[in-house]
C-alpha cells in the first residue's frame, strides 16, 4: 500500500488538498486487478485504465495535447502514465493535473506508486471543483469521468461535451442534405416571413416566462397564474399542450426541430381560434406542415449553423442562439427582445421523479430503463437526479450562455431539475 508515501509527497507541496484526500472515505467498490497482462484497479465497477496496454491508452489520451506545447492540464490523475507520458516532453514546462474524484484519487493512491511525477516540480496538483471552465489543451483519463464526484460533475459535463464535438459534427454533416432539403421545401415561407429582429428590443424592462417541456412545469402554474397579465409568456414546442391544457394560451411559441411529425406530435390538438393571436419563430428547416397551419403570424430565425450561410446572403435575418436545446433559443429570443427578469419553469436537463417530460406532453414517458438514465447531474437541492448525455451538454452550453448575461436576472422555477449555473432559485430571487 502506497497511500502514506503518497500522500507526503502531496501534503509537502499541496498540504490542504493532502488534508482533504486524508478526510475522504475510500470507495465503496476497490479491487485491484492482477490477474491481467497488467495491474490496474476496478472501482465501483469501473476499470481505472486497460489492464492490457496501459501505455498505449495514455498515449492516445495525450494525442489531445498538441506536440510543442508548454502547459498542458489532464483531468483526472487514474493511474498516472497519462501524467507520466506528459511529463516526457522536455517542452512541456507546466502539468496541471486535477481531481475528478477525492476518493478514486485516495484509491489509487493508495494501491499505485505515484511518487515520480507527484516529485516533478512542473506539477501542480488540483481540485477539478475548484475550476469555472475547461482549461486547454487538456488530456483526460476517460474512466475517472464516470467516476467523478458531486464537485467534479460541472467539469465532466464539459469534458464529455468537448471530447463528443466532433462526433456530433459528423452526424449533423450526415443529416445536411436533408436538412437542405426541407428549406427547399420551405422556400416560400423564407421569402415571405418577418424577421424575428423585428421583435428584438420590443419588450424592454419586462419580465418573461419560458415554459419547457420538463417535468416540473406544472410546478409554477401557479406564479404564472398569479401574473399572467402581467408576463409575456414564451413556450417551447413540446411545452405547448401542457400549458394548453392548463388553461394557459401563450404569447409566442418557438419551433427549432427538424423533426417529421412535430405538429403531429406537439400542436395537433391546439384551437386555431385561440392561437390566432399567437405567434410563432421558427428556423428554416421547421416541418413544411407546421408553416402551413399555424393560424398566427410567423417570424424566421437563423442559429449560427453554416447550412444558413447562404441563405443569410439572400434573406438577411434575425440570428438566436442554439447549441441543440430550443430552450437556447428561446432564452436568447427573451435576451434579445429586451427582458430584465427571465423565469425557466420546465427546465430540468434532467429526469426528476422518474419522468422524461411535464405530464400532457406527446413526448412524456415514465423513465425506468436504466440506460435511458444512466447519468446524473445536481438539482437545485445539491442531490443527485438522473439525467442523460444530451440534456447535460445542452444544460452546460446554457451555463456559458447566462455566464456571458451577469446583468440580468434568470430564475429557475423548480429545485427538482438540474441546478443551472447562473439563475436564482424561485425561493431566493423570485
Amino acid at each position: 500500500m502506497y497511500f502514506e508515501q503518497n500522500l507526503k509527497l502531496i501534503s509537502e507541496r499541496w498540504p490542504q488538498l493532502a488534508e482533504r484526500l486524508h478526510k475522504t472515505s475510500d470507495p465503496e467498490q476497490v479491487e485491484l486487478v492482477i490477474d491481467a497482462p497488467e495491474i490496474t484497479l476496478l472501482i465501483n465497477g469501473i476499470h481505472l485504465s486497460s489492464c492490457y496496454d496501459r501505455l498505449r491508452e495514455a498515449r492516445i489520451q495525450a494525442e489531445l495535447v498538441p506536440e510543442g506545447s508548454t502547459l498542458a492540464h489532464v483531468y483526472g490523475l487514474a493511474t498516472g502514465d497519462l501524467p507520466r507520458l506528459l511529463l516526457s516532453r522536455s517542452e512541456l514546462k507546466e502539468l496541471n493535473v486535477l481531481v475528478m474524484s477525492l476518493a478514486v484519487a485516495r484509491a489509487s493512491l493508495a494501491y499505485l506508486d505515484h511518487s515520480d511525477w507527484l516529485t516533478n516540480p512542473r506539477v501542480n496538483l488540483l481540485m477539478a471543483s475548484s475550476e469555472s471552465d475547461l482549461q486547454f489543451p487538456f488530456a483526460c483519463a476517460s474512466a475517472t469521468l464516470s467516476l467523478a464526484d458531486d464537485g467534479g460533475a460541472r467539469i465532466r459535463d464539459l469534458l464529455y461535451l468537448e471530447l463528443a464535438t466532433p462526433y456530433i459534427s459528423l452526424q449533423h454533416q450526415s443529416l445536411e442534405e436533408e436538412l437542405r432539403e426541407r428549406m427547399r421545401q420551405n422556400s416560400d415561407y423564407v421569402d415571405r416571413d418577418q424577421s424575428v429582429s423585428v421583435l428584438f428590443s420590443s419588450l424592454q424592462g419586462k419580465d418573461i416566462y419560458i415554459a419547457a417541456a420538463g417535468p416540473t412545469l406544472s410546478e409554477s402554474f401557479h406564479l404564472l397564474a398569479a401574473q399572467r397579465e402581467k408576463i409575456f409568456l414564451i413556450a417551447v414546442d413540446a411545452s405547448v399542450a401542457p400549458l394548453t391544457r392548463a388553461g394557459f394560451i401563450p404569447d409566442l411559441v418557438i419551433s427549432i426541430d427538424a423533426a417529421p411529425h412535430l405538429f403531429d406530435l406537439f400542436f395537433a390538438e391546439i384551437d386555431p381560434v385561440k392561437y390566432s393571436e399567437v405567434s410563432l419563430v421558427y428556423f428554416p428547416i421547421a416541418e413544411k406542415m407546421l408553416l402551413e397551419r399555424w393560424p398566427g403570424q410567423r417570424f424566421l430565425a437563423y442559429s449560427q449553423n453554416k447550412l444558413y450561410d447562404d441563405l443569410v446572403k439572400i434573406h438577411p435575418q434575425g440570428c438566436l442562439f442554439a447549441s441543440g436545446s430550443v430552450l437556447h433559443s428561446a432564452i436568447d429570443l427573451a435576451v434579445k427582445m429586451g427582458a430584465s427578469r427571465i423565469y425557466l419553469a420546465g427546465a430540468d436537463f434532467s429526469f426528476p421523479k422518474g419522468q422524461s417530460h411535464a405530464e400532457g406532453c406527446a413526448a412524456h414517458l415514465d423513465v425506468k430503463d436504466a440506460r435511458l438514465a444512466s447519468y446524473w447531474v445536481l438539482n437545485g437541492r445539491g442531490e443527485r437526479v438522473p439525467s442523460c448525455q444530451n440534456f447535460r451538454g445542452y444544460l452546460r452550453d446554457l451555463e456559458r450562455y447566462l455566464a456571458l448575461h451577469p446583468d440580468l436576472e434568470f430564475i429557475n422555477c423548480s429545485l427538482e431539475g438540474a441546478k443551472i449555473e447562473g439563475t436564482l432559485s424561485l425561493e431566493s430571487g423570485g
